[in-house]
Order: C-alpha cells, then sequence, then structure tokens
C-alpha cells in the first residue's frame, strides 16, 4: 500500500508565493506520495506525479475511496481556501484486486473496526475497517485490497470487532478484480 499526504503548515512562514491562497498562502505546502517498494520501504515519487503533487495547497482532507468502481483508488482533496479535487487513478499497470464490505446484518450496519485478511497463493494481506484516516474526512466502508498479479483469493478471515470467542469467520475465496459482502454469521467460525 502506497501513502498519500496532504499537507499545509500549522504556523505561518511558509515559502508558497502566487498561489492566490490569500491569508493562507504562507502556510502552503505541495503534497506528497511515497510508493511502497514492497519490503515495508517507502520513496518519495512526489515530483513524478503533478496532479496530487505538483502546486502549493493547504490541505487537510484526504479521502481514498474508488469513486468510478473500477477497482482502483482515487483521491479526493479538501483543501482550505480553495475547491475540493479528486483525482482519478489512473496508473497503467495496476494489477488485481478486491474490494471487501464487511456488514452486520443484526445491527443493520457496516463494521468499523473489523479486520480482514485476503489470503492469495503467495501471501496474506491485512486490512482494517477505518472510515477515519483524515482530518474532517471519511472513507469507504469498503476494504480495497491491491494483489498484484494473484490471480485467485484462497481465503477471507474477518475478525469482527467485539471481542467476543468465535468473532472470527472464515469465507471461501474465489475470483479477483470484484466487489463482495461477506455478512456476519454467514461464514465459518474458527
Amino acid at each position: 500500500m502506497d501513502i498519500a499526504v496532504v499537507n499545509g503548515k500549522v504556523f505561518r512562514g511558509g515559502s508558497a508565493r502566487g498561489t492566490n491562497l490569500g491569508f493562507w498562502e504562507t502556510y502552503a505546502e505541495k503534497n506528497q506520495l511515497f510508493a511502497n517498494d514492497g519490503t515495508g520501504k517507502f520513496t518519495d515519487i512526489s515530483p513524478a506525479n503533478e496532479a496530487l503533487c505538483g502546486y502549493w495547497n493547504v490541505a487537510r482532507g484526504l479521502v481514498c475511496a474508488d469513486f468510478d468502481n473500477d477497482g482502483a483508488p482515487d483521491l479526493l482533496i479538501a483543501p482550505i481556501g480553495d475547491r475540493a479535487r479528486l483525482l482519478k487513478n489512473v496508473a497503467p499497470n495496476r494489477g488485481n484486486w478486491l474490494k471487501v464490505r464487511a456488514f452486520d446484518p443484526k445491527l443493520d450496519r457496516d463494521t468499523y473496526g473489523a479486520e480482514i485478511v485476503v489470503k492469495t497463493e503467495s501471501r496474506e494481506l491485512l486490512r482494517v475497517l477505518s472510515p477515519a484516516e483524515s482530518y474532517l474526512s471519511s472513507n469507504s466502508a469498503v476494504a480495497h485490497f491491491g494483489l498484484g498479479k494473484a490471480s485467485h483469493i484462497q481465503e477471507i478471515r474477518v475478525k469482527w470487532p467485539n471481542g467476543q470467542p468465535g468473532s472470527t469467520e472464515i469465507f471461501p475465496g474465489g475470483p479477483v478484480n470484484q466487489n463482495i459482502v461477506l455478512r456476519r454469521g454467514e461464514g465459518k467460525s474458527q
């Protein structure tokens, strides 16, 4: 998973000039994007991503969601003193993906705090359903898994957020590049 960061100083004194941000101009910074190399190390790829990082702004909110439902996460940036920006993910070689929604039918709601593990033939990927990842912003209630070249899901484990014994369920795997909804009580208890 890569990391996108929207920026804006807390104290005045920035070096931005000519941004048309008025009062906010000296708080402005450029956004940043870091690529994960797969070993837990990140490389700053901001200079190569002008649409996200090539301008000064004072941003606080960032939402990562698949707005156009094509399997690739897009970014919505909410800056101060400027219009919101929706950036469509147009990466040419994005690989396979899976989007998982964990739902509790008894509570009739998404289960924020659920830990979802997707197992492929070569690795396990973990996501925690957490909508609150940026200031005054809410992400989708869907866990997005970038699968690379994996062509099949072996199984999906969900640890439901109540902490009770038996709160982990295993669901069967299946094809990649799809949206699925896992309902509590329909998996095999672990």
